[in-house]
């Protein structure tokens, strides 16, 4: 982004990082973009292990922390 004339919609601490890491400016988005449901899926064989419960833990304490 840092070298285009592009622009990107991200959540605001993720364009924090990138901003203060690439010397990107941050602006307010001009219009209202409404809230949506984010859903997990796995199979039944997954439930059970240990490194996909993990991750699934991590999904879910990164957007509790939002």
């Amino acid at each position: 982004m840092a070298r285009s004339d592009h622009l990107a919609l991200v959540p605001g601490r993720f364009a924090q990082v990138l901003a203060a890491e690439h010397g990107l400016h941050l602006a307010a988005c001009p219009i209202e973009v409404p809230s949506f449901a984010v859903s997990m899926w796995w199979t039944l064989r997954q439930d059970a292990d240990p490194l996909h419960r993990w991750l699934r833990q991590a999904v879910v304490r990164a957007a509790d922390a939002g």
